[in-house]
């Protein structure tokens, strides 16, 4: 009897465990492979985020909303100048921005084509995140003004005359993720990390990143990568680096260099212009933007341990943004 009462105590405490277990935790991270992985939260991203790149707007009263034209005391000389921050994580020195005023004729105004375009004062630091605190570390803005500008020629009436600043720069988004490497990439057994399924990315802040980074499982040793690319942005993105017959060849262009280490076998397919390394590894070359989005797939060869790889992505574009704002243009001398 004293044997049953602890058979009947043992499948209670059996089942109580069960009960209080709840559904099997670890599913959700096995996949098809029977691994397992703790991936890392993103509150522990290396960098800020975020969409944007170099915001400008223009100082307060410069351009003035109307002018006066003539000569001497009746006319108005005035500046347009601009105030730019960046936003994103990357740097941009003062020389590769390029600032042009268009709209108005620049002759007119007492300048040449050549004091049209400018760059700005100083080079523009990227945001920052401490990595003590995790407290972003702002930028600090700088300016590019258009200086003097005087229309001596009257006008008939009052026009109105459109300015228009476009502002042009290279800039680069950092991407960092993982993939699981398996001896075997089949094995059913538990391992240290799970071959399929999507990864965890982090990109630095900027228009252009990598929205999704995906790991599949097509041989034993072999794995498939698919990394979609999106612009977030509403500005014009082009090619920086490279040989293009125009600009209409440039649009929309990202340059995308993959990183996996020391493993070998990485070929990607739709990275165009790429070059080969010294294994006639295909991993870098430019993505077309179509309707603000790209996808590369890469295959890779496993080694013969399980461990998770970082891979780093750096994409690489030219950046065109415009504003726009008019100018009312008035006779200041009614009598001469």
């Amino acid at each position: 009897m004293k044997r049953v009462y602890i058979a009947l105590l043992l499948l209670s405490l059996f089942l109580l465990a069960s009960c209080s277990q709840g559904p099997d935790t670890d599913a959700e991270q096995r996949g098809i492979f029977g691994s397992k992985e703790n991936r890392v939260s993103a509150d522990v991203s290396a960098f800020l985020g975020g969409t944007e790149a170099l915001t400008f707007t223009y100082t307060e009263g410069n351009p003035p909303k109307e002018i006066f034209t003539g000569s001497g005391e009746y006319a108005d000389a005035f500046d347009v100048e601009l105030m730019l921050e960046n936003m994103g994580e990357a740097f941009v020195s003062a020389e590769e921005i390029d600032v042009t005023l268009e709209g108005i004729d620049p002759s007119e105004f007492g300048k040449t084509v050549a004091d049209f375009k400018i760059h700005p004062e100083n080079e523009l630091n990227p945001r920052v995140k401490d990595p003590a605190t995790g407290k972003e570390i702002p930028s600090v803005p700088t300016y590019a003004k258009f200086e003097g500008l005087v229309r001596e020629e009257h006008v008939v009436g009052n026009i109105n005359l459109p300015l228009r600043t476009v502002v042009k720069y290279p800039y680069a988004t950092k991407v960092v993720t993982d993939i699981c490497v398996r001896a075997n990439l089949r094995s059913t057994e538990e391992g240290v990390c799970n071959p399929q399924g999507v990864r965890t990315v982090q990109n630095s802040g900027a228009p252009v990143m990598a929205t999704s980074f995906e790991q599949s499982v097509i041989g034993p040793k072999r794995m498939s990568l698919l990394l979609k690319i999106q612009h977030k942005g509403s500005e014009g993105i082009y090619a920086s680096v490279g040989e293009f017959n125009n600009d209409r060849d440039r649009e929309n262009k990202v340059w995308v260099e993959i990183d996996a280490g020391n493993l070998e076998g990485l070929n990607c397919i739709g990275l165009r212009n790429g070059v080969a390394n010294e294994k006639s590894e295909i991993h870098n070359g430019f993505v077309e933007l179509r309707k603000n989005e790209a996808i590369v797939g890469c295959e890779l060869e496993t080694g013969e341990a399980d461990f998770v790889k970082g891979v780093n992505i750096d994409l690489l574009y030219g950046v065109k943004d415009i504003l726009e704002t008019s100018l009312s243009v008035k006779r200041g001398d009614l009598f001469g």
